[in-house]
């Protein structure tokens, strides 16, 4: 289900509890197949918007803590797949 989600390409101050609601859904593990991509691009519109609504207001903060989020998961991937290759 989650792979066919069509994404918007911006989202409104509306649809963020939405768009935060998703990302969560999609991060728990069995309820959706896990797809890193679909995470990223959720990230990536939650990026999007913080960028161009007033900094430190409610809406920034909530946007950017879920950029902030999948930007340490990028981060943790990437180390452990650096571990693995190096272990190999």
């Amino acid at each position: 289900y989650s792979e066919q989600l069509t994404l918007p390409m911006k989202i409104t101050a509306d649809q963020l509890p939405l768009f935060g609601a998703w990302y969560d859904l999609l991060r728990i593990p069995g309820i959706f197949p896990y797809v890193p991509k679909r995470l990223k691009q959720v990230a990536r519109l939650m990026e999007q918007f913080a960028s161009q609504v007033k900094p430190r207001s409610d809406a920034w903060y909530l946007a950017i803590s879920y950029a902030v989020v999948q930007c340490c998961s990028d981060l943790m991937d990437d180390l452990q797949q650096e571990a693995i290759q190096e272990a190999g």
